[in-house]
């Protein structure tokens, strides 16, 4: 239905950033797909990446089961492409080629969602709903969140314009030139070579082998995890490690625009099975913390290649991200090396002590409500374990999920 000359000119980068960006501005971490599986484009704002799970989800029901326009399919598995109980993953189809993949969070959902149906043919699937819902304590917050993803899927299916646009193979494969040629770009900007790290966390090695050259016309990224161990309890799945690479890759080749197919084909990655960076956690505890870990430790190396001045030693830096819950209510935040950001705490605390001096947070704060509810994500560090804390009653907490009551003490002193 576009003839040469429109799709020549809609396939000019920005614009074509723009249609996809204004397509999925109701979901923070979601995935275009054609029918081949291909990324057309990937839009990832949460600390937590979930970019390659994504595709593997997509992957999975496809493989599987037959998904039609109007279809949603829902999992939070972490052993089948998850990535933890309260992060859900949402499978549709919005053409015969184009696939809308995205992934949400509801704290209230504590519990395994095998791959279901949500949706078949928009209409809600009367027996999951039953099951899933109905019977659970805080149905009202359920319903909400999974009526509202609905009505983000449905808006973008009535979007008939961009959705004849977008399945366009002659429209996809334009697009897919653009923004290899701005990998290429953006690749001969930066150096080349070869570097690698080794590291412990919990006791567990991780060594992280980078590659990145030119032969022969093709530019490629290796990452090689080959030296890194077993796993036992301490393990994440390679899409969950993978996903975290290659947003690290993404902000340092400035492509967040550009992330598709062409540019996921010039990573190449080696994982040694059942490793610390490839065998998947029947609950995803340890996901946040092998990301973190994985993404520092790809960041130093890139820093180091691209750097004229050899940078200091590798140190792990502590991060945590915190959810709030009580009832329905839900506040969240996260902690990190050069920033932090807590949504407004007073719903469920009282600030005793809030200060900002010498770039050093430091926060005491008593539970104002009968019981709360504190799930942790921590990625802790020995280097900076005295700079960066979270305490329950004056007793350091790691991950987990916290129970707290009235007039119990919170207190979180991090440096930036």
């Amino acid at each position: 239905m576009f003839d040469n000359k429109s799709l020549q000119l809609a396939s000019y980068g920005h614009l074509d950033y723009h249609y996809f960006q204004s397509f999925l501005n109701h979901f923070k971490n979601a995935s275009l797909v054609n029918l081949n599986g291909d990324l057309l484009f990937s839009r990832d704002t949460e600390l937590c990446s979930t970019t390659t799970s994504r595709l593997v989800s997509y992957q999975i029901v496809k493989k599987y089961l037959k998904l039609n326009p109007g279809d949603i399919f829902i999992t939070n598995d972490p052993e089948n492409g998850g990535y933890s109980y309260s992060k859900v993953f949402f499978i549709s189809s919005l053409t015969t080629n184009l696939f809308l993949i995205w992934s949400d969070d509801i704290s209230q959902v504590q519990f395994k969602i095998p791959l279901s149906p949500l949706v078949e043919a928009h209409k809600k699937n009367a027996m999951l709903w039953s099951m899933m819902i109905e019977p659970h304590p805080q149905k009202q917050s359920l319903t909400e969140f999974f009526e509202a993803q609905i009505e983000h899927y449905t808006s973008c299916f009535r979007a008939t314009p961009y959705l004849d646009f977008l399945s366009e193979p002659d429209f996809q494969q334009i697009w897919f030139k653009t923004c290899k040629a701005e990998f290429d770009r953006q690749f001969d900007l930066r150096a080349q070579g070869h570097d690698e790290l080794s590291l412990k966390y919990h006791d567990k090695l991780l060594k992280v082998a980078l590659g990145i050259e030119e032969k022969q016309n093709s530019r490629t990224i290796n990452i090689d995890f080959s030296s890194t161990q077993i796993a036992d309890k301490m393990c994440a799945a390679s899409h969950v490690i993978e996903s975290a690479m290659i947003q690290e890759f993404v902000y340092h080749y400035k492509l967040h625009q550009f992330l598709s197919q062409p540019i996921l084909n010039q990573i190449k990655l080696i994982m040694p099975p059942k490793s610390v960076v490839s065998k998947a956690s029947p609950t995803g505890e340890h996901n946040f913390e092998l990301q973190g870990v994985i993404r520092q430790a790809l960041k130093y190396l890139l820093l180091k290649m691209n750097s004229p001045k050899k940078p200091e030693k590798f140190a792990l830096k502590s991060e945590a991200q915190l959810s709030f819950i009580a009832d329905s209510d839900v506040c969240a935040g996260f902690l990190l090396d050069e920033s932090f950001a807590l949504e407004d705490l007073t719903q469920f605390f009282k600030p005793t002590t809030m200060s900002m001096k010498e770039n050093n947070y430091h926060g005491e704060y008593t539970v104002t409500v009968p019981s709360l509810t504190l799930d942790t994500f921590y990625l802790y560090s020995d280097f900076d374990h005295n700079k960066r804390f979270i305490k329950i009653n004056h007793k350091s907490i790691k991950s987990g999920r916290h129970q707290l009551k009235e007039n119990d003490q919170l207190s979180i002193h991090w440096k930036i």
